[in-house]
């Protein structure tokens, strides 16, 4: 076997233990009963739908910060029996979908990066969804079993939780799909967290530029040298 040989070998087994290896992408937190109605995250912005009128129309349709929903969900507010149940947070709207009339998907498109997403997920079934994705690539799905066991759709506190999911370092995601392929999928307070950017960049940049301005400055200053 020649060093060639070996080296192709080499690269092929190096390829094939990435491929092998998980990647986790998405870690999530849950609360440890249905008591947490909101985020507890520093830095999240939490959307209530208090300001949305309900039942809305589906597909729906509502952006505010820097989130836009879209898909076969609806806000709405109460129970309705064998179609959606309200969480026990007992909020003026939440978000439902999964039931005949509101079959979903829902999507929700964010304007920027983020490296957080909570909600308060209400009578969690074994049939909800939750999937990241990150400029079009899935990243991980996330089923109510994995938050609850049983997920068996129990509509009392004790059956709702909330659930944080953070990037892992160095990731990020911009888009989510809900998901339920039976009634219902219900959440509310929904919260998010942007990717910070570098405060200290761009002062760092413009005290560099101005500190070679001035270096620049101090050296056309000095005078030529005479020679004798």
């Amino acid at each position: 076997m020649n060093l060639k040989t070996l080296s192709l070998l080499t690269a092929a087994g190096l390829a094939v233990a990435v491929a092998a290896e998980p990647v986790r992408a998405i870690s999530f937190g849950v609360s440890p009963d249905g008591n947490q109605f909101t985020t507890t995250v520093a830095g999240a912005t939490t959307l209530t739908f208090s300001d949305v009128a309900t039942p809305s129309a589906s597909p729906i349709n509502y952006t505010k910060g820097l989130a836009s929903y879209s898909g076969n969900g609806r806000f709405v507010a109460g129970s309705i029996g064998g179609r959606y149940a309200e969480p026990p947070n007992n909020q003026p709207a939440y978000l439902t979908l999964g039931a005949g009339q509101e079959p979903g998907p829902v999507r929700i498109d964010f304007s920027t990066a983020l490296n957080y997403f909570g909600l308060y997920w209400g009578s969690i079934d074994s049939f909800n969804s939750i999937s990241f994705f990150s400029q079009g690539k899935l990243l991980k799905t996330i089923v109510g079993s994995d938050i609850r066991n049983p997920a068996n759709g129990n509509q009392q506190l004790t059956g709702a939780r909330f659930v944080d999911f953070f990037a892992d370092a160095g990731k990020s995601f911009d888009r989510i799909d809900l998901i339920s392929s039976s009634a219902a999928f219900e959440s509310d307070n929904h919260a998010y967290r942007a990717v910070p950017t570098p405060a200290l960049l761009p002062g760092l940049i413009a005290m560099g530029a101005a500190a070679l301005r001035k270096r620049k400055g101090e050296q056309s200053e000095q005078p030529e040298e005479v020679k004798a």
